[in-house]
């Protein structure tokens, strides 16, 4: 089906703010999220560690990634979303502006090099009760029906999403090549960077659901709202989702649904759904 919705510009900036107050409202937990924003640097024989210690200005901490010169960016984690979504295009913007002004490129592209990592933006999320307590926390992952329900719920939508996180077809690329730690097949699992959803266990207290798909030049106001939205569908519809991954998430054993690899094929996901459509018709027509 064609969603008239999308086709209308929704406004991701109101429509994830709405949510927001839903997930507070309905559930009494606050969302928070923090950032990691991917990109790489071509320093063209300059001081390299003069450019880094700018850069690291702009965000609230700098440091190397896998790739070659490919950095990542962090904004820690904040309730204030709005803010947060406003920081995200200003950090962007900066350091493309200071890389030109130190004669250094900066590539926020989601594939630059074949062969090399893909950068992308990534989505840390938790949910907080009044006490600031994070209540992802609690117990074993699988015993934590907060987590357990938001995972399902984004799960549910995560095929779909694809069309709204990846606008180009370059975009695309992250997921054609499995071995450089990019998300291929819809899967969810612990420290596993190559499943859609990451959940990294080094300490409970910091538990955290990581969402893998959007690339680096996502819109950041529709990724804050795909985050709330698996969240608020999952808790609301109390889903499950599959049964974790342990391995790589394109070895063959799992049988996993891959993600599209094209615009149209994303499309074609995300119209048949539906899902994400009828959420957003839902939320445009309430009076929240």
């Amino acid at each position: 089906m064609q969603n008239s919705t999308l086709t209308n510009a929704p406004n991701f900036r109101e429509l994830f703010k709405k949510l927001q107050r839903l997930i507070v409202e309905e559930f009494k937990v606050i969302p928070t999220v923090g950032i990691e924003q991917e990109f790489y640097l071509k320093f063209n024989n300059v001081d390299e560690e003069l450019v880094v210690n700018d850069l690291s200005k702009v965000f609230d901490a700098l440091q190397k990634e896998r790739g070659w010169h490919q950095f990542e960016g962090i904004l820690n984690f904040t309730h204030d979303l709005e803010k947060l979504a406003d920081k995200v295009n200003a950090a962007r913007a900066q350091v493309k502006q200071k890389a030109e002004v130190l004669g250094v490129s900066a590539n926020f592209t989601a594939k630059p090099f074949a062969d090399d990592y893909g950068s992308a933006l990534q989505l840390n999320l938790s949910l907080h009760d009044k006490s600031q307590a994070n209540v992802y926390s609690s117990g074993t992952i699988e015993d934590n029906q907060f987590l357990i329900h938001s995972l399902g719920g984004l799960m549910d939508i995560a095929l779909e999403s694809v069309y709204l996180m990846c606008e180009s077809e370059e975009d695309y690329e992250r997921f054609k090549i499995p071995d450089f730690l990019n998300p291929t097949h819809l899967a969810w699992g612990g420290n596993n960077r190559s499943a859609v959803f990451r959940i990294p266990e080094s300490d409970p207290r910091f538990r955290r659901i990581e969402f893998r798909i959007p690339p680096a030049e996502a819109d950041i106001d529709k990724a804050i709202f795909i985050m709330l939205l698996g969240v608020y569908h999952g808790l609301k519809n109390r889903l499950t989702p599959p049964v974790r991954i342990w391995g790589n998430a394109f070895d063959p054993i799992y049988n996993l649904v891959p993600l599209p690899l094209s615009f149209g094929d994303a499309k074609s996901v995300y119209e048949s759904g539906g899902k994400i459509g009828r959420h957003i018709e839902e939320l445009i027509s309430s009076h929240n």
